[in-house]
């Protein structure tokens, strides 16, 4: 199967789908996307585990930046289940949540010129949200796939500009405030280009701070 020129290869059983990218990276062509029906040492942000059985777990290499091919992705899941009429939102750096539960995970990785993009979406997983559940009919992981991966197809004419003008305008923390270092309380304004949040704090004084050192302490 090919999806646009892109490789594609599955496997019943996967330890990790970016593990198997990373140790099978000489024999990969990117874009590639590696499938698995069953992970079962998948790993999310800080180590955390990603255990799934008939859960979309895939991974896609390519050789373009990483910050615009995670987001690229985002936006994909997000058209994704907008198209099955959910309400989905984007929380960064790797998160999608719907009804304020989280649905589904990105985990990015580069080694040498390439980006690894690990995405799991829950579609059975009992213990968390998943997509059985909010939409009472069953979805097949390779038609989850095949949406997610034509949209991130014509996604490719868009410029990161437009791609992060959009997943703004989706956002899980827009307008939220968090407690943020010494700022105090802080509101989330949006997501740059270059990575950085734009947040304001307490004496209305704009802050850009990198992705990974926002605090998301919610304050009521």
């Amino acid at each position: 199967m090919r999806y646009n020129k892109m490789n594609y290869i599955h496997f019943e059983s996967l330890p990790s789908t970016n593990d198997y990218v990373k140790e099978h990276l000489d024999q990969l062509t990117p874009p590639c996307i590696i499938h698995t029906d069953i992970q079962t040492k998948g790993r999310g942000r800080r180590d955390h585990q990603w255990i799934s059985e008939n859960d979309l777990m895939f991974s896609y290499l390519t050789d373009k930046e990483a910050f615009h091919a995670s987001m690229q992705m985002a936006l994909s899941i997000l058209y994704t289940l907008h198209f099955y009429h959910l309400k989905a939102t984007v929380k960064w750096p790797n998160d999608i949540f719907i009804n304020d539960r989280k649905i589904a995970g990105i985990l990015t990785e580069t080694l040498n010129k390439y980006t690894i993009i690990g995405t799991g979406l829950n579609i059975t997983n009992s213990l968390y949200l998943s997509l059985n559940h909010l939409l009472e009919y069953q979805i097949s992981s390779k038609d989850l796939l095949n949406k997610i991966m034509a949209y991130y197809t014509f996604l490719e004419s868009l410029s990161l500009d437009d791609i992060i003008h959009t997943i703004n305008k989706y956002s899980y923390l827009k307008n939220k405030k968090v407690i943020y270092l010494n700022y105090g309380i802080t509101q989330f304004l949006h997501l740059n280009t270059d990575g950085t949040l734009t947040i304001l704090d307490e004496h209305q004084k704009i802050h850009h701070i990198i992705l990974n050192q926002l605090s998301l302490s919610q304050k009521e």
